[in-house]
């Protein structure tokens, strides 16, 4: 799965716990204590490997940001769900949202390459 730089930043800075998805064919396999490898953007030189420590599904993104504060989803302290909602338009559309759900993923990091 890809992750930008900002995001690899919080997770591997211990900020960042909770890696909001779309749910689709590649997150549906994901299962507890899976190893998610992420190829970090925009060079993919960069690799970070998590555990995936739990996972809940959520009819949108919107109802997935509230159910955690700003600084467990890689979000700025007092950012509203809303507005953390509206950012992730820029990597899916309503209508992927609406068909597939969102998946919050609970992870630990567990290696850098």
């Amino acid at each position: 799965m890809l992750l930008d730089q900002y995001n690899f930043s919080q997770i591997t800075g211990g900020h960042e716990r909770i890696v909001a998805r779309l749910y689709d064919d590649t997150t549906s396999r994901i299962k507890q204590n899976d190893l998610i490898f992420f190829t970090v953007l925009p060079d993919r030189n960069k690799r970070l490997v998590v555990i995936a420590q739990d996972l809940k599904q959520f009819p949108n993104f919107k109802e997935l940001f509230a159910h955690y504060t700003a600084q467990e989803v890689g979000g700025a302290p007092g950012e509203s769900a809303e507005e953390l909602a509206t950012n992730m338009a820029r990597y899916y559309t309503p209508e992927q949202i609406n068909e597939n759900g969102v998946i919050a993923i609970r992870v630990n990091p567990v290696a850098s390459l």
